[in-house]
């Protein structure tokens, strides 16, 4: 098996969300597949501005560097204010493309770059966009059994997913490598351009410890280009590099500008 690439190959400084002192601002549970894939550092450069670069890769697979694929549903969703949760019913659909483990140029500290999401709810892509930089556009999505499919408002399809959840259900003490590496990619400060080119700084917190976990085989095809740079293509998850997972909290923090 091949191993995950995580903080191991790319051991560089970051702020963490625990060190952050986030806010958060808003929080849904999530249900749906995590998938990690290794791609030629060629590609995945291919999907970055110019003014941002992959870290480097310590390990022994240096040609490669992980792109992480988060699609499913959100419910639940919830504004927090002075510490209050107040519920609002929110349910949409939502997928993300990630980077993790990359620099501005002129900084050094490592984040997880989201260079496009989706989302099934338009006020949710105004949002996301108008305030964090995030790169969302409008879309449908739905699973079809173990089929996850995104297609255009007009149906043209954008990408579609077979996943497989393996093994029975449970907590995260115990179960795939996946779960430590996700934790490790989106404890990052998540990076998002703002239509003027510059940074604001965010942090997702998951909390994996009270969801659902399964590991998963999951395999991925990306049917039109999402990005610049970003071509079709069919691939799966790295071994080991896919879970599904059910009532996964999902918190977002007011974002910040970013200063390094």
């Amino acid at each position: 098996m091949e191993p995950l690439l995580g903080r191991n190959a790319f051991p560089g400084p970051t702020i963490d969300v625990g060190a952050s002192g986030a806010t958060f601002a808003g929080e849904a549970a999530f249900e749906g597949c995590i998938a990690i894939a290794h791609w030629l550092r060629a590609d995945v450069e291919r999907l970055l501005p110019r003014d941002l670069e992959l870290a480097a890769n310590v390990s022994p697979d240096a040609d490669v560097h992980p792109v992480v694929f988060v699609f499913g549903q959100q419910t639940q969703g919830a504004w927090i204010w002075g510490g209050l949760t107040l519920p609002i019913g929110l349910v949409y659909h939502e997928f993300l493309i990630g980077v993790p483990f990359v620099n501005r140029r002129d900084g050094r500290m490592l984040h997880t770059y989201i260079p496009r999401m989706y989302a099934s709810n338009s006020s949710v892509v105004l949002d996301g966009n108008l305030r964090y930089g995030l790169s969302k556009e409008l879309a449908e999505m739905r699973w079809w059994g173990s089929t996850f499919v995104l297609t255009t408002k007009q149906s043209t399809l954008l990408f579609h997913a077979v996943v497989e959840s393996e093994g029975r259900s449970t907590s995260t003490r115990g179960t795939t490598l996946a779960a430590g590496a996700v934790a490790q990619i989106f404890s990052l400060p998540i990076l998002g351009r703002m239509g003027a080119g510059h940074y604001v700084c965010s942090y997702f917190g998951w909390d994996l410890a009270p969801a659902s976990v399964r590991s998963a085989a999951a395999y991925l095809s990306i049917d039109a280009p999402l990005v610049g740079g970003l071509e079709p293509r069919v691939f799966h998850a790295a071994a080991g590099g896919a879970i599904t997972v059910r009532n996964m909290k999902w918190q977002l923090s007011w974002p910040v500008p970013c200063r390094f």
